[in-house]
């Protein structure tokens, strides 16, 4: 629904009129536009453009807080440039931004389709290609989770991390706010599980029978850029795997604790999976290890050993995975302290991804 980054990085999710309140005061109208960037560290802002003599009330330095409105009866059309003014060089300019977390426009409960756009490591080589309205073909997958009916199709043109490399449709009305907010949720964790790599879900769009974007939320994805340092499922296996662990994460909805329990788990993969050094990663992969093998042998009605090893050996043998190490492949020495930077890992991993309140 929206076209690829500016020159400056900017991915232009509304321009038009918005209402701009100051402090105490009333809210003013203003020209201007939202802007989200996922280059660096993502951002989303309201970004204004003008004479000084003009937007001199928005005062940047003055501290007061500031937030911004789109009006109810503001189109929410993406747009297709730029509505801001080029400084002429000869007067007083401003080019002043509001810094937000998320923002919602229009009304969900209307909508009947929802467009989801999807950004950073994932990748697929497999999708079967599909004839489309139009003409012509696209990579694309249907799928279920949540009640809803998806397909998530590759976008050609508009790929790489800083910007959308696939979208994902669902069909579900009448729903609310909260309603997308929790699918989100659910393709994040599935679509970072597949890619190995904290993928970016976001913005969303709700349209009308016409295809016109009637409600739309635009937030600062959790993603995190470049490639995994492993991929457990190559490109070229996505459209195999996929369905499988649809079907897994699909299974947990109405399992709130269990839920809970796979988000932390799979949370635990993606930083394991990260960039930092590995005396840091293999402590959270084995706090991850743990936490999964407690939660396994309670469901399962087994004891539940004390020491994090032994939970972690009974979860390989009930999983069928081999515990020993594989031939030709010398045993690690012990790491000088691991025990203590276990207990330090498993302290802050406890209230990681879930409230630490929730005992599977």
């Amino acid at each position: 629904m929206y076209r690829p980054a500016g020159e400056r990085g900017e991915i232009v999710v509304y321009a038009g009129d918005l209402a701009v309140t100051v402090g105490d005061l009333k809210p003013r109208p203003v020209r201007g536009q939202l802007e989200l960037r996922l280059s660096g560290a993502p951002r989303f802002f309201a970004r204004f453009v003008g004479p000084h003599s003009q937007l001199d009330f928005l005062d940047p330095w003055s501290g007061v807080e500031r937030s911004v409105a789109v009006p109810h009866t503001a189109p929410l059309t993406p747009p297709t440039e730029s509505v801001l003014p080029e400084d002429p060089g000869d007067i007083s300019w401003v080019d002043d931004r509001i810094t937000m977390n998320e923002f919602e426009a229009g009304v969900a409960t209307v909508a009947k389709r929802f467009v989801f756009h999807i950004s950073g490591a994932l990748q697929s080589s497999s999708f079967p290609n599909v004839e489309v309205l139009g003409g012509g073909r696209q990579p694309q997958l249907r799928f279920g989770l949540s009640g809803w009916d998806l397909v998530i199709a590759q976008v050609d043109g508009r790929g790489g991390e800083n910007g959308f490399g696939f979208v994902v449709e669902g069909d579900l009305s009448p729903i609310s706010s909260a309603d997308v907010d929790k699918l989100r949720r659910r393709l994040f964790i599935l679509l970072s599980f597949m890619a190995g790599r904290e993928v970016g879900v976001g913005p969303v769009c709700g349209l009308d029978d016409d295809g016109d974007v009637i409600w739309a939320k635009w937030a600062v994805p959790r993603m995190r850029p470049g490639r995994p340092g492993v991929r457990w499922c190559p490109p070229i296996l996505f459209a195999t795997a996929f369905p499988e662990i649809v079907e897994g994460v699909g299974g947990l909805s109405n399992d709130v604790l269990r839920e809970a329990v796979v988000e932390r788990a799979i949370n635990h993969v993606l930083a394991a999976n990260g960039n930092e050094p590995l005396d840091v990663r293999v402590p959270i992969a084995c706090s991850g290890l743990e936490m999964l093998g407690t939660a396994v042998l309670r469901r399962h009605g087994k004891k539940v050993p004390g020491q994090a090893a032994c939970k972690v050996r009974q979860l390989l043998a009930w999983a069928g995975v081999p515990r020993r190490s594989p031939p030709g492949l010398p045993a690690s020495p012990p790491v000088a302290g691991a025990t203590q930077q276990l207990q330090t890992v498993r302290r802050f991993s406890s209230g990681y991804a879930t409230s630490s309140s929730i005992h599977p």
